[in-house]
């Protein structure tokens, strides 16, 4: 029993360091998920803005046309 839970060369030490460095591992890719999701998230509410504003104009330009149209029709 001794020779599995040896802290330095015991079955279950290493076991348990393997465990520790595929976590870490995991963390990491987490890390790095987040930042392109954040990225992601960043560039998709640039792109709602862009169309918000878009479509703010072409309704002001609607309306103008459909002005222009009732009043050169009267």
């Amino acid at each position: 029993i001794q020779s599995i839970i040896d802290s330095e060369v015991g079955s279950l030490s290493v076991r348990i360091e393997g465990i520790d460095e595929r976590i870490e591992t995991i963390d990491e890719s987490i890390e790095r998920m987040e930042i392109r999701l954040e990225s992601y998230e960043e560039r998709l509410r640039k792109q709602f803005t862009a169309m918000e504003q878009m479509m703010s104009t072409l309704q002001s330009q609607s309306g103008y046309i459909a002005s222009i149209g009732t009043s050169s029709g009267s």
